[in-house]
């Protein structure tokens, strides 16, 4: 997939930069980076919506359009990188759900909680459903509440 991807990560940490220069600087690193890796903004958004990573359809679409040439890739990530901020995301962390994504699967136990990451990983099923509103329930049941109460 990616070499080097420590230099993708701080090429889109830098994209997050509040300096319209240095952000157009590292977009176009990171651009690069992802060419090196016969990869591009929109197959990253590719893998985005494939991985099921939790962005809004708007800042995926945003991100495939960011490969147009000239001014046009140029208000693309202009406008991502407004998004991102309005949803409290960035580009750094798109990179580290990527990263995250990338790797082998491992139990929800063992995984260290990184709540700043957290909206974007991908949802998932146990298959249990109602398991807290059932155990509420007996709860009530157990207190002798009528139902009408609950």
């Amino acid at each position: 997939m990616i070499d080097d991807m420590a230099l993708l990560k701080q090429a889109m940490e830098q994209m997050d930069a509040e300096d319209p220069t240095a952000a157009q600087a590292a977009k176009d690193r990171a651009a690069q980076i992802l060419s090196d890796a016969k990869l591009s903004f929109s197959k990253m958004a590719e893998l985005i919506e494939q991985r099921q990573l939790l962005l809004r359809p708007r800042i995926v679409a945003g991100i495939k359009r960011m490969d147009q040439p000239g001014m046009l890739g140029d208000a693309a990530f202009r406008d991502t990188g407004s998004a991102l901020r309005r949803e409290g995301q960035s580009f750094r962390q798109i990179a580290e759900a990527i990263e995250l994504a990338a790797r082998p699967s491992i139990p929800l136990s063992d995984m260290p909680m990184d709540t700043e990451n957290v909206r974007l990983l991908g949802a998932g099923s146990t298959g249990r459903r109602n398991t807290g509103v059932e155990s509420l329930c007996w709860g009530f049941k157990l207190q002798g509440l009528a139902w009408s109460f609950i």
